[in-house]
């Protein structure tokens, strides 16, 4: 199966990095990524027997879990929405207030036209326009089917990370984390808080398991203390791009073989 591009464009996704981040990937039975987020590296790899996409966000989960079950449907209702800040607004209104009323399929589409029409794909962040570029375009079907061939034989779970690392370790497990940034408190980036203290349990969860793990951080005195008694190393320097403003960083690559 060809290398597949994630359908979600969020700074910091791993498609930059991915060309580092796979080829070190140990043989094993069972791939799993704790924290799939726009799961980057999982669209761009070789499937494995085992797979495995979790994420304590339950509108991404549910989003992923669609397009595996009901592209079809997902794509129609996709293609009638148009790059528009009041429907964008409207649809960040009731995935916060309403989504519990809403059907699976609704939270992901409504959840999907968000995160593509959002300033630099932030949920809710503010809707994003351009002088200078056109919207971005809704995914074409030839894009959602593939999507979905490489989800059908993948389990999609909604769980925190230490169920979920507990859940699917094995001496034939690899585990590919790449978690929030220590240097964001987990307001601006992400949805969920990610605090200091879930940072060092993170360590604590994986420095006891039967499998290995490659984990992708920012490159910090936090991080590289946790992790002093593991293999890191420096990934090249990426250029993000967010509202004409250019960053460069690179970030680092920390594994247990």
């Amino acid at each position: 199966m060809p290398a597949l591009q994630s359908p979600i464009p969020w700074v910091g996704s791993k498609r930059r990095l991915r060309d580092e981040i796979i080829p070190i990937i140990p043989e094993h039975l069972c791939y799993v990524e704790p924290f799939s987020g726009s799961a980057a590296v999982y669209f761009g790899k070789d499937p494995s027997k085992v797979e495995v996409l979790n994420d304590v966000n339950d509108l991404l989960i549910n989003m992923f879990e669609q397009v595996r079950s009901n592209s079809e449907a997902f794509y129609e209702r996709l293609w009638w929405l148009l790059a528009s800040r009041k429907l964008y607004l409207t649809a960040v209104d009731q995935l916060r207030f309403n989504a519990d009323k809403l059907t699976d399929l609704d939270r992901a589409v409504l959840y999907y036209f968000v995160i593509k029409n959002a300033f630099g794909s932030m949920f809710a962040k503010g809707f994003g326009f351009s002088r200078c570029q056109p919207p971005r375009s809704a995914i074409t079907h030839d894009t959602l089917i593939a999507l979905k061939e490489r989800l059908s034989n993948t389990f999609i779970e909604n769980l925190s990370f230490e169920r979920c690392i507990k859940n699917y370790d094995s001496p034939a497990t690899i585990f590919y984390c790449d978690p929030p940034y220590t240097s964001s408190d987990g307001t601006k980036e992400y949805q969920h808080v990610f605090s200091p203290e879930l940072h060092e349990n993170l360590r604590t969860v994986l420095s006891k398991i039967k499998g290995k793990f490659i984990l992708s951080y920012d490159d910090t005195p936090q991080v590289r203390d946790l992790y002093r008694s593991f293999d890191i190393r420096t990934t090249r320097e990426i250029t993000y791009t967010v509202s004409q403003k250019r960053k460069t960083k690179h970030e680092l690559i920390i594994k247990n073989f």
